[in-house]
């Protein structure tokens, strides 16, 4: 996820939210729910880092 801009992972965050939705087995929404919680700590690092909160493009 490193090289995925904000914009990126937020339609990807979107996709796993709509994912875990569908899901009916606690394991594989415990997966999904911690795939979630890994965009969303990266969109805010990339937004921490960003200089005004815009897409920041990681180097």
């Amino acid at each position: 996820m490193e090289h995925m801009t904000i914009k990126q992972l937020e339609s990807e965050l979107a996709r796993a939210i709509t994912a875990l939705q569908a899901l009916n087995t606690k394991e594989n929404q415990d997966l999904v729910s911690a795939y979630i919680d890994e965009i969303k700590t990266e969109i805010n690092r990339k937004t921490e880092l960003a200089p005004h909160g815009g897409n920041a493009h990681a180097a």
